[in-house]
């Protein structure tokens, strides 16, 4: 249909510039005509002194006759531009000869009558004439014939565009075809996904009796050591107990600290961009106070997860952040091999009777005021004065982040239940369990407690090595989505940062951290316009089954109240809400046939809703996504690249 479109198009164009043509060459023909009449009464008095003369008037007017025909082939042609201005100028060329013969012809009516061999002479000037009309004669057949190969060119298009008329309607009965395919294909994949689930309970019924199997085995492993190198000795078993723990029990972070002031937070995030600023580190506003936000929101989100391209400066954020803020920084390499706990917190050695920690567990265990109370009081006597830390997850997402993370994820959301952490009864549901040997030892285990105090940040770069979060994970993080830098050419100089922010040893608080952390009362408007608009998405999502639970909506009230400025500015405020749509409510669409009416009707539905928010950028992105059905039949959330 285009193709046709486009044919009718140019046609119609080819026809304009010959009517052009045709009036130009009309109007040429007008001015010529008093000349030709002047000529005709001048060949009309040749004719009568003499019949030879008439002959030559006779050729003079089949010339004219033979180049009237030739604007009229020439009036037809479009491509044949460059070869109208040639034979234009050659027929001025011609022109001029004819004047120069009219000029001749009143010379000859002079002096007719008494000079005859004058008139042979210009008998001789027509003969020469005559056969520069036979060039023109073949040059305007050239022309004819050129002409006629233009049409018959003209013809095949045609013919090629009535074969493409009927390809288009083969591919129509295709896609009818591929529609019935695409519907079979879903039933498939619903079978698929039925028999996905049944395997990974089989799965995780082998992976249960492995575990077992291998606790059994390490159990009669340590049994048959026992009994070679009589560990029953009680010199033995006094050296075993004095290193067990050696290795959790080094501290990680062995510099001292000084306590940081307390300071606004406006003062303290409008001094970082600064920083940043001055050090030609570029980061938007509105990604700082999202992260800044984020972190802040851990109670009901534990994980903030930045995501996007390399090398866009998403393990460059936290650790600039850290330093700013005063807090402990730590940064875990995830790889590619982890798939359980032990990966993160180290292992239990039985051959050698030793707990083998990682700088995490280290970390963790060096600031467990509850588990680890006698050596952490004589730093931090009370929990408030607990330092602030950050953990980076870098390139989280390398493994499956349920393998390795999901148990300590569930422990970081089971704080917010706890009645009174320093209950070890009630506190040990949210506790991670370290192994410590055989069940006879005397101290055959610990506990770790993860307060507060620590946050977790993971970066995720999104190409085709790496794995996707899961639901669960998704519903419990915060992701912040980096894409292109607008500028490659800056150069960063870390030590202007450096130097407002020196290594000093001062650091962060708890209780200042849990100051900076305090929901703030949103104004009634707000809060009323925040639960119709999430509710509103919730009634649209409830439509295709996609409905969300109070934990998205705590989440979300959580984060909208503590961004900076929200509770009195509605700019932040919509900046907030925009935020949490597309980090919380948007990505649970991800699969969604487009294709479908009733969701098609759904999706237009909630762009309305997301215009009420009145974000540009977040509007025009998901408009984006759902405008985009034709090609993309399953709804797709990337986010939004701040």
């Amino acid at each position: 249909m285009i193709l046709v479109i486009l044919t009718a198009i140019v046609s119609v164009g080819i026809l304009l510039i010959i009517v052009v043509f045709s009036c130009v060459m009309y109007f040429r023909a007008r001015r010529l005509n008093p000349y030709n009449r002047t000529r005709e009464k001048l060949e009309s008095a040749i004719a009568a002194a003499r019949d030879n003369y008439y002959y030559v008037k006779e050729q003079i007017k089949q010339l004219e006759a033979e180049k009237l025909a030739v604007q009229q082939i020439i009036d037809k042609k479009e491509a044949m531009e460059k070869f109208i201005n040639d034979f234009q100028k050659d027929y001025d060329d011609k022109k001029l000869l004819i004047d120069k013969m009219n000029e001749d012809i009143k010379e000859i009516t002079s002096k007719l009558q008494a000079a005859d061999d004058d008139l042979k002479t210009k008998n001789e000037e027509l003969t020469e004439l005559q056969e520069n009309q036979h060039k023109l004669d073949k040059e305007i057949k050239d022309q004819q014939e050129k002409h006629d190969s233009l049409i018959t060119e003209i013809n095949k298009k045609n013919d090629q565009i009535n074969e493409l008329d009927k390809q288009i309607e083969g591919l129509k009965i295709q896609v009818d075809n591929l529609r019935l395919d695409i519907q079979k294909l879903k039933e498939e994949k619903n079978s698929l996904e039925r028999q996905t689930e049944e395997a990974r309970a089989k799965s995780q019924e082998v992976q249960t009796q492995y575990e077992q199997g291998r606790q059994k085995l390490e159990k009669l492993t340590t049994d048959l050591e026992a009994s070679k190198i009589q560990w029953a000795k009680e010199e033995g078993r006094e050296k075993a107990e004095k290193t067990r723990w050696e290795d959790l029990d080094r501290p990680y972070f062995d510099k001292g600290a000084i306590p940081m002031k307390d300071e606004d937070e406006e003062s303290m995030l409008n001094g970082f961009k600064e920083a940043l600023k001055d050090s030609n580190i570029i980061f938007s506003d509105r990604t700082i106070n999202a992260f800044h936000t984020s972190l802040k929101a851990e109670d009901a989100s534990p994980l903030v997860v930045l995501a996007g391209i390399s090398g866009t400066g998403k393990s460059l954020l936290p650790s600039l952040y850290a330093r700013a803020f005063g807090m402990n920084f730590l940064s875990v390499a995830v790889q590619p091999r982890w798939d359980s706990p032990q990966d993160m917190f180290g292992f239990y050695n039985y051959m050698q009777n030793r707990y083998k920690a990682t700088e995490l567990s280290r970390m963790l265990w060096q600031f467990d005021i509850f588990n680890n109370k006698a050596e952490v009081i004589k730093k931090y006597p009370t929990e408030d004065s607990l330092p602030m830390n950050i953990v980076l997850l870098d390139e989280m997402n390398l493994a499956r982040v349920e393998y390795y993370f999901s148990d300590m994820l569930s422990k970081l959301e089971q704080r917010r239940s706890i009645s009174d952490k320093f209950d070890d009864d009630v506190r040990k549901t949210a506790e991670i369990e370290i192994e410590g040997g055989s069940i006879g030892d005397s101290e055959s285990a610990r506990r770790l407690f993860v307060d507060s105090n620590t946050l977790f940040v993971g970066t995720m770069n999104e190409d085709e090595t790496t794995q996707t979060l899961s639901d669960k994970v998704m519903d419990r993080a915060n992701v912040l989505r980096f894409g292109m830098p607008e500028s490659i050419n800056a150069k960063m100089d870390n030590d202007v940062f450096f130097k407002k922010y020196p290594d000093d040893g001062r650091y962060m608080q708890y209780s200042s951290w849990k100051k900076l952390c305090k929901e703030k009362k949103l104004h009634p408007d707000l809060m009323e316009r925040l639960d119709s608009i999430v509710t509103e998405l919730n009634q649209n999502m409830a439509k295709i089954n996609h409905p969300f639970a109070y934990r998205v909506w705590r989440s979300i009230e959580t984060y909208v109240s503590m961004y900076p400025g929200a509770d009195k500015d509605p700019a932040s405020f919509n900046a907030a809400l925009a935020d949490q749509i597309e980090m919380k409510i948007l990505p649970k669409l991800n699969g969604v046939d487009m294709s479908e009416s009733a969701v098609s009707d759904v999706l237009r539905s909630m762009l309305g809703t997301i215009e009420k928010v009145k974000d540009d950028e977040l509007t025009k992105i998901f408009s984006e996504v759902i405008s985009s059905r034709n090609s993309n039949t399953f709804f797709q959330w990337k986010g939004v690249s701040r």
